[in-house]
């Protein structure tokens, strides 16, 4: 199971939302890859998609920008 805390991006998405390039997709996405972190076994390919539709949502906004970052650490992470 990837160790990921989509709890963490939503929060920061709340703080931020009138800095986003595109809100309702950061939404939306950030829904999306909740949904499949939750799965028994999270398919990394539809993460690594949304994660990048994810990048483009947020835009700049650094501290954004760094949870989006940590998220797609975790993903990218070998798990046994």
């Amino acid at each position: 199971m990837i160790q990921a805390n989509p709890a963490e991006l939503a929060a920061v998405l709340d703080e931020h939302e009138t800095e986003l390039s595109n809100p309702a997709l950061a939404r939306r996405t950030t829904a999306r890859i909740s949904e499949e972190l939750a799965g028994f076994e999270p398919d990394r390919r539809r993460l690594t998609e949304n994660l990048v539709d994810l990048n483009l949502a947020v835009g700049s906004v650094a501290s954004v920008v760094t949870v989006v970052q940590a998220l797609a650490t975790a993903v990218a992470a070998p798990h046994g």
